[in-house]
């Protein structure tokens, strides 16, 4: 979370994975020095069973997904490909086993389809 603060990231940029949700709320709203993390108050706490194509569909800024380890195998890489398929991926930090991804919304550039022409 400090890199994410270190960024100006803030709570509605924020995309918190299940795991990590118990740990968010503890530093966010329980913490004696909560008011350090206030601006990241409002992130959205995903559901173990999200597709993440569909969270991150509409996502128009800068987004930040927190993840922790420990996920069954081929989990984390499955969550990064459903994000991956709306956003492309700019920063990551990582830190014993917490892992946080920053994303841009893909443009027509990073799909291929500023060629110019139309699909048949």
């Amino acid at each position: 979370m400090s890199w994410i603060r270190a960024k100006g990231g803030r709570g509605d940029q924020l995309y918190v994975h299940d795991a990590n949700v118990p740990t968010y709320i503890y530093y966010t709203e329980l913490h004696p020095q909560k008011a350090r993390w206030a601006m990241l108050l409002g992130a959205c706490r995903l559901k173990w069973d999200d597709d993440y194509t569909q969270v991150t569909k509409n996502i128009k800024d800068t987004a930040y997904f927190l993840y922790t380890g420990g996920f069954p195998d081929g989990e984390r890489e499955r969550r990064t490909k459903q994000i991956e398929t709306n956003m492309r991926q700019v920063g990551y930090f990582e830190k014993y086993i917490c892992f946080v991804y920053e994303y841009v919304p893909k443009t027509a550039q990073d799909t291929g389809s500023a060629s110019g022409t139309t699909p048949n």
